[in-house]
C-alpha cells in the first residue's frame, strides 16, 4: 500500500469550519484537563483526601485517556472522525456533570474517568481531518488547533481560580459540561460531517498485520511524547500551583498566573510554528533540537532555593516551557503525517497519543508520592521532570533525522 497525494492537496471547501470546531472541542479538552490544578485545596478538604489520592484522581483522567487512545486511532481511520468528536464531547460534558455532583472520593473517580474517555475521542480524529483538509498546510493548522486548546488551558489557570472564588468548585464542571453539550452537537451538523475524508479519498484501509509492522516505526515519536508531556503536564495540571504556593509563598490567583505563562507561550509558538516552517523555511530538526533544548533548561529553575531571583526564574521558565513543548509536539504530528500513510495514520498517532497520555497519568502520580509541602520534596519531584527531559532530548535527535528509507510508509 503506497501512500497518496490526493488527500494532501488541502482544498477542501469547509476546511476553516472543520478547523474551528474541531478547535473548539479541543479548547474543552485542555480545559478538563488541569481544572484540578486550581483547586487541590478544595479537593482535598471535600473529599478528605491527601496529595498522593489527589495524585491518583487528577491522573485517572489520564489513563482513561490513555487506554482508548489506539482504539480511536484505529476507529479515525474507518469512521467519521467528526462524529467520533461530538460524541466524545458529549461524554465529556456528562463526566463532568456527574463530578459536579460527587459527594466521595469514588464518585469523583468514576466521573473523572468518564471525562477521560470522552476527551479520548478528540484530539486524533481532529489531526486526521486537519491532514486531509490541510494538506501541506497541515503545520499551520495543528499549530492553530493546539494554540485554541491552550486557551482552555488558560482558562483553567486564574480566570477559574476566581470563578471558583466566587462560585465554588462545582460550578466549573457545570460550567465545562454546558460547553461541551454546545459543541458536541455542532459536530454532527451534516455541513461539516460528510465523511471520513473529501470526494475521491480513498476509502480502503491498512489491514491489521500491515498496521502490526508499523508499530516499531511509531515507538520513537511515543517515547519523545512520554518524556516530554508527562513531566510538563504534571507540573501544569497539578504541582505547580501547590509548588508556588508553598515554597515560593505565592497567592492561589499568583501562582495560577504563573501557570496561565505556560499557555500564553503555548498559544505563541503555536500560532509562530507555521510559519517558521513556511515563509522562514527553517529546517523541522533544526525547531525541534532547539525546542528540545530549551525544554531542558527551563526545568532548572524549579531546583533552586526559594528566593526573588528564583521566582523571576519561574516566570521566565513557564514563558519557555510551554512554548519549547509544543513546538515538539508540532514537529512530531508534522513528521508522522509526512511518514505514514494516509490509511494508518490515525492508527499511528493512536499509539503515539496513549503513550502522551501515559507520561501524563504516571507521572501526576510519581510526582505526588515527592510531594510533602516542602521544598525539598517539590525539588525532588522536579528532578524526575528534568531528566526525563533529557532523555526526550536523546530521542528527538533520534527521531528528526530523515529516515534512510520508506520505512515508515505502509505497502
Amino acid at each position: 500500500m503506497r501512500p497518496t497525494n490526493q488527500p494532501d492537496r488541502g482544498e477542501w471547501p469547509d476546511r476553516w469550519s472543520v478547523l474551528l470546531i474541531c478547535s473548539a472541542a479541543y479548547f474543552l479538552v485542555s480545559f478538563h484537563k488541569v481544572t484540578p490544578a486550581v483547586m487541590v485545596d478544595e479537593l482535598m478538604a471535600e473529599f478528605n483526601g491527601t496529595p498522593a489520592l489527589i495524585g491518583v484522581l487528577s491522573s485517572v483522567y489520564f489513563y482513561a485517556y490513555m487506554i482508548m487512545q489506539i482504539p480511536i486511532g484505529f476507529m479515525a481511520d474507518r469512521v467519521n472522525p467528526m462524529h467520533m468528536i461530538g460524541l466524545g464531547t458529549l461524554l465529556a460534558g456528562l463526566g463532568s456533570v456527574l463530578f459536579g455532583f460527587a459527594k466521595d472520593m469514588s464518585f469523583a473517580t468514576i466521573a473523572r474517568a468518564i471525562t477521560g474517555i470522552g476527551v479520548s475521542g478528540v484530539l486524533v480524529p481532529s489531526c486526521k481531518m486537519l491532514g486531509l483538509a490541510f494538506g501541506d498546510r497541515f503545520v499551520l493548522a495543528n499549530g492553530t488547533l493546539m494554540a485554541i486548546g491552550s486557551l482552555g488551558s488558560m482558562a483553567a489557570a486564574s480566570p477559574l481560580a476566581l470563578l471558583i472564588g466566587a462560585f465554588g468548585w462545582r460550578s466549573a464542571f457545570f460550567l465545562a459540561a454546558g460547553a461541551s453539550v454546545i459543541v458536541g452537537f455542532i459536530c454532527f451538523v451534516p455541513r461539516l460531517s460528510h465523511g471520513n475524508g473529501r470526494e475521491g479519498e480513498p476509502r480502503e484501509v491498512a489491514d491489521i498485520p500491515s498496521l502490526l509492522r508499523l508499530v516499531p516505526s511509531a515507538l520513537l515519536p511515543a517515547f519523545i511524547s512520554f518524556f516530554r508531556y508527562g513531566p510538563f503536564v504534571a507540573y501544569q495540571g497539578l504541582w505547580g500551583v501547590p509548588f508556588l504556593i508553598d515554597v515560593h509563598g505565592m497567592g492561589k490567583v499568583g501562582a495560577s498566573e504563573v501557570m496561565m505563562l505556560l499557555s500564553v507561550s503555548t498559544i505563541i509558538a503555536s500560532m509562530a510554528a507555521g510559519s517558521l516552517t513556511g515563509r522562514l523555511k527553517l529546517r523541522p530538526r533544526t525547531i525541534d533540537i532547539a525546542a528540545a533544548s530549551l525544554l531542558v533548561l527551563s526545568w532548572v529553575p524549579m531546583l533552586l532555593p526559594a528566593s526573588r531571583g528564583a521566582k523571576t526564574l519561574l516566570y521566565a521558565s513557564a514563558c519557555i516551557m510551554g512554548g519549547a513543548d509544543i513546538m515538539i509536539l508540532l514537529m512530531t504530528n508534522n513528521y508522522i503525517r509526512q511518514r505514514v500513510d494516509v490509511k494508518a495514520r490515525g492508527t499511528v498517532m493512536g499509539i503515539v497519543s496513549t503513550m502522551t497520555f501515559a507520561g501524563g497519568a504516571i507521572f501526576q502520580t510519581t510526582m505526588g508520592l515527592f510531594v510533602d509541602g516542602t521544598s525539598f520534596g517539590y525539588r525532588n519531584a522536579f528532578i524526575l521532570g528534568l531528566v526525563s527531559a533529557v532523555i526526550s532530548f536523546v530521542f528527538v535527535i533520534a527521531y528528526s533525522r530523515e529516515p534512510k528509507s520508506e520505512k515508515y510508509i505502509l505497502r
